[in-house]
């Protein structure tokens, strides 16, 4: 298991203190600490939900993934038949 992954990791904590070090703008940061917030607490996360969260179209959520996915940030999976952020 990564260390990231363990129990005892804050990990908004780790990506709140080193904001600085990664090439992200606003809307990404964004997106990861949502990702993480619904991935901690086990609530089902769509393209949809993030869009209505962060008040953009399907199209610019799908964009901030892919850009995401490039920058090694993000990484989606198909699970049991659901998307899966990761």
């Amino acid at each position: 298991m990564q260390w990231w992954n363990q129990r005892f990791v804050n990990r908004r904590d780790y990506i709140l203190e080193n904001l600085e070090t990664w090439n992200l703008n606003t809307r990404e940061i964004l997106m990861i600490l949502l990702i993480d917030y619904f991935n901690e607490h086990l609530i089902p996360l769509t393209l949809e939900i993030l869009a209505q969260k962060m008040h953009l179209t399907i199209n610019e959520v799908d964009l901030l993934l892919q850009s995401l996915q490039e920058k090694g940030y993000v990484c989606m999976d198909i699970i049991q038949g659901r998307l899966v952020f990761m």
